[in-house]
């Protein structure tokens, strides 16, 4: 009798279990067929393995792998790193199987940003620098420099720009910018213009723009 009644128990955890598990949403499309793991408030939370298109075993959190986990491809490609919203996001590893190859290092909203951290960062600037201001977009590799004097826009004389680390193209300069083509990134560089110096690194391929204000 004691062991029917364990058997019972069993199976009904089981049922139960499982009706929990398939309630569990995992919101991620490619991986969102089979889900096994942790669940809160009818989602993906916690360590779990998801399949579906893809696989991915690791942290969830609300739904969306987060934290440390491995997301495999159908194609075998591998990624084992850290994950923010179902993007990869920090330090990771990633196994390219086609090429053979495995890169190292950090990303940002899923796009690899380089063997550093950061996405940019300055160096060295010349006291009559007040400030300079990085934004980037999804576009051509290029960095377009604009010239603040007085908050306005303002042109500048004997522009110069020496790599360092990367290369660029050809530049642009007309009264209110300097555009830089065909930057090859991680792009370190010494920009020289009336008497000022600024040293900068930009490891994140993309559209930048770099806003100088100067006294």
């Amino acid at each position: 009798m004691k062991k029917l009644v364990l058997l019972l128990f069993v199976v009904s955890f089981w049922s139960f279990t499982q009706t929990v598990q398939s309630q569990c949403k995992v919101l991620l499309e490619s991986i969102s067929g089979e889900y096994e793991g942790g669940c809160k408030k009818g989602k993906a939370d916690g360590a779990g393995v998801a399949k579906g298109v893809d696989s991915y075993n690791g942290n969830f959190k609300k739904g969306f792998p987060d934290g440390q986990g491995t997301y495999t491809w159908a194609n075998g490609d591998v990624f084992v790193g850290e994950f923010k919203k179902g993007k990869k996001e920090g330090a990771g590893e990633l196994s390219i199987k086609e090429k053979d190859t495995v890169v190292k290092g950090f990303w940002k909203d899923d796009e690899y940003i380089g063997k550093d951290k950061f996405t940019y960062k300055i160096i060295y600037k010349s006291p009559f620098i007040i400030s300079a201001r990085f934004g980037r977009q999804v576009g051509n590799d290029e960095i377009t420099f604009v010239f603040l004097k007085g908050g306005k826009v303002s042109d500048v004389s004997g522009f110069s720009l020496a790599p360092i680390e990367g290369s660029h193209g050809n530049i642009i300069s007309n009264s209110r910018s300097k555009n830089v083509k065909s930057v090859a990134y991680p792009y370190r560089a010494t920009a020289s213009f009336q008497g000022n110096k600024l040293e900068f690194i930009i490891n994140q391929p993309g559209s930048w723009k770099i806003e100088i204000s100067l006294k």
